[in-house]
């Protein structure tokens, strides 16, 4: 009975094999065979297998299973699976064919399972041989046993190779192949070679709340599809854009859309947040793609057709208007903020970093700092920005805060809040830092090299000591007496005094023109330090040379300016006109030196750019020259 039975099973194996022939792609072919146990025991199944993996258009066969006296063939089956990616802009296919073998040993030994043919273009390749060791029943750790089939006991008991009938063979392999999902999402037309779609998680969001798009490829499983040029992506206007996923290969999934059988593949994923209420349109993804039809032969002769995902369009709703929070910007999506400090001890007049943080569900990336309301002592002198969105729709935006404390105690930061939209709740949130209460210590104030104007006066003490020397005019009683006895006289003395108060203007005028001389001179010394130190790349040199610069001329035009004092103190001392002139380019100067002077390494990075430093510097030239030339001391 045993040798009739094998003798069906071959011819059952000889046409299911030439049933399932197929057309591999490539031009490379690689064979490989594997046992899933090298010892069973007599009467135990195992499972060979072989897997062909063909890329190009190689025509393959299947593997000619050879006589094999020394086991029972009990069960077959096959897959194939297909693999598409994208190299370089080439579109590379691979096809894996495999081939399991249920098998059952007849008796005990060392045994050889002969090598297989398989047909390549017309050639044979030989898989590789294999062996396994068979052992008495019961001298392996015990295995599952083998389920009875729906009927009740198997007919055949412990008989060896009737373990289980054909029925239930065929159920457990059918329970072993994941099932196609059904896909209500779309609408297909069957008859067409490949379709694209466009599949979304909502139909109706609000203004800046996320809607996930995916473009997905759907090919019909008597298909296969043999290149792929993506030939237009979509162009989403009207929406803020974030890339979930762009395919770098087609990973096909089996699905079920109104009864018919589907691989599909993901094209591209979007996290879309639209701008602006009313509707929004998601237009078309176009791709030309070369398909064959899979037949009894292996594939056809591929054609080309080239197809667009359809549009669809959402419903924009506006933001509600009512209980919207003042300090809204924009923030829609679940969030929340936390906040820490850069340093553990903070000492006057020196730097520290404050980080803000915001993050949760929705599109950080778009979310502003609220206006913030900090005390007197405590100054904002630069901040900067890091923001990423991921693929699990989660997103954070990090404000980095840089203050410096002008006064040593007790300093209070305020609790910064922020308005936030909630899609889930259709409400209004407020998220908040918490108030942070700081000791600041003592700390020196930067030394600011200030120009001393002693050696600009001596001039100006010259022309007053001689001033006073020339007109040493004493009014006693005697000269009252001769003035009121003589009118001509007193006349002619008025005369004297208005040519005198003349000539005294005219000195003035004269002692500011040199000091002003000077004044250029001792810019255009300083002038050429901040171009060298520029020019070497020496940032913190070229920060400090340019905020005492700043300090120097305002000190030599407006006498007795404290080294280090707050820059609205000192210009408030100039008159409305000229202040009005240079106090933003100015101040905007002041804090570009004073960043690269004294912030922390980070922030250097923006001025590591020459052009951005050879701007600064004309800048300054610009105001500095202004303020020396428009002012009158």
């Amino acid at each position: 009975m045993s040798q009739k039975m094998i003798k069906i099973g071959r011819n059952a194996l000889v046409v299911l094999v030439a049933f399932f022939s197929l057309w591999a792609m490539g031009a490379d072919v690689q064979i490989r065979t594997e046992l899933d146990r090298q010892k069973v025991e007599i009467g135990e199944s195992f499972q060979l297998q072989v897997s062909i993996d063909a890329s190009g258009s190689v025509d393959v066969g299947p593997p000619e299973f050879p006589r094999v006296e020394n086991f029972l063939l009990l069960d077959t089956g096959q897959a194939t699976s297909q693999q598409v990616r994208f190299v370089n802009g080439k579109v590379e296919s691979k096809r894996t064919l495999t081939f399991t073998y249920e098998l059952q040993a007849k008796k005990l030994g060392n045994l050889s399972i002969p090598s297989m043919n398989v047909i390549v273009d017309g050639k044979p390749m030989k898989t590789k041989n294999l062996r396994v060791q068979v052992v008495d029943a019961g001298t392996l750790p015990s295995r599952p046993q083998a389920r009875n089939n729906r009927f009740g006991n198997s007919p055949f008991g412990n008989f060896p190779g009737f373990d289980d009938d054909p029925f239930d063979r065929l159920l457990r392999n059918r329970n072993r192949v994941p099932q196609p999902k059904p896909d209500t999402s779309v609408d297909l037309n069957p008859n067409e070679a490949f379709q694209i779609r466009v599949v979304t998680d909502k139909t109706e969001v609000y203004v800046g709340e996320q809607v996930t798009a995916n473009y997905y490829i759907y090919v019909p499983s008597k298909y296969v599809l043999t290149s792929f040029d993506a030939v237009k992506y979509p162009n989403l206007q009207g929406f803020w854009k974030e890339d979930i996923e762009m395919a770098q290969s087609l990973r096909y999934e089996s699905v079920v859309v109104d009864g018919i059988p589907y691989n599909r593949a993901l094209l591209a994923s979007y996290a879309l947040f639209p701008i602006k209420e009313g509707r929004a349109k998601l237009d078309e993804y176009k791709a030309k793609c070369d398909m064959a039809i899979s037949g009894f032969m292996g594939l056809g002769k591929p054609r080309s057709y080239t197809k667009s995902s359809l549009p669809i369009n959402l419903k924009v709703k506006a933001l509600p208007l009512q209980n919207r929070p003042t300090n809204f910007t924009g923030a829609v999506g679940n969030f929340q903020m936390t906040a820490k400090l850069g340093a553990e001890r903070i000492k006057a007049h020196q730097p520290f970093s404050y980080v803000l943080k915001v993050e949760g569900e929705g599109n950080a990336k778009s979310i502003e700092l609220p206006a913030l309301d900090l005390p007197q002592s405590l100054e904002l002198f630069d901040q900067k920005e890091e923001s990423k969105f991921f693929k699990d729709g989660r997103s954070f935006k990090e404000f980095t805060l840089y203050f410096i404390p002008r006064e040593e105690g007790d300093l209070k930061i305020p609790e910064i809040s922020m308005g936030v939209f909630n899609p889930a709740t259709e409400s209004y949130e407020q998220i908040k830092s918490g108030e942070v209460i700081l000791s600041v210590a003592a700390g020196e104030k930067p030394q600011i090299a200030g120009v001393n104007p002693e050696d600009l006066k001596e001039a100006s003490t010259k022309t007053k000591s001689k001033s006073r020397q020339l007109f040493p005019f004493v009014f006693d009683e005697s000269s009252s007496s001769f003035l009121q006895k003589n009118a001509a006289y007193g006349n002619l003395l008025l005369f004297l005094l208005i040519l005198v108060f003349s000539f005294l203007h005219a000195k003035k005028e004269l002692a500011w023109g040199g000091k002003q001389q000077k004044i250029i001179e001792v810019y255009e010394s300083r002038a050429k330090k901040l171009k060298g130190f520029h020019k070497s790349e020496d940032l913190r040199s070229l920060g400090v040379e340019g905020t005492n610069t700043i300090y120097a001329i305002l000190n030599l035009c407006l006498d007795d300016v404290e080294s280090g004092a707050e820059i609205d103190k000192v210009l408030i001392k100039l008159s409305p006109k000229l202040r009005t002139e240079i106090e933003e380019p100015l101040k905007r100067s002041l804090k570009d030196f004073q960043s690269m002077a004294f912030a922390p390494e980070e922030i250097l990075g923006a001025y590591k750019d020459q052009d951005k430093r050879k701007k600064i510097i004309q800048d300054v030239d610009q105001v500095l020259k202004k303020l020396i030339e428009k002012h009158e001391s």
